[in-house]
């Protein structure tokens, strides 16, 4: 019971830790505990369940939270990669409109000065 105890205790320090990593962007340190929170599921799982239901609720509750931050990182990191192939497409402009409505395109442009060789 005694080392059930303590090994919840650790199962939420590295749960405390997962969210703080996942809050900092700090994914390195998200990449070592999310592995050494995976390798003692199993044994958190059953120890939950023959403990205290309240401490297996507050357990249950931050996980849910790691949960909700894992899928906003997720959600945040796929759109800064979406954001940067935009910036990185070379064939990317912006149109823009004068009085007359003509359009005109700004982007990258190729260089006008010519090399001599």
């Amino acid at each position: 019971m005694a080392s059930d105890q303590l090994f919840i205790a650790e199962c939420e320090a590295i749960i405390a830790r997962l969210k703080a990593a996942l809050r900092h962007a700090d994914l390195a340190l998200v990449s070592v505990l999310a592995p050494a929170l995976e390798t003692r599921r199993q044994r958190l799982a059953a120890s939950l369940k023959s403990g205290d239901r309240h401490l297996a609720d507050r357990v249950r509750r931050s996980l849910e939270d790691l949960q909700r931050l894992s899928r906003a990182s997720l959600s945040g990191l796929s759109t800064a990669r979406w954001r940067l192939e935009i910036l990185l497409d070379r064939n990317t402009s912006l149109n823009t409109y004068d009085a007359e409505g003509r359009v005109s395109a700004l982007g990258r442009e190729t260089s006008s000065v010519e090399r001599r060789g």
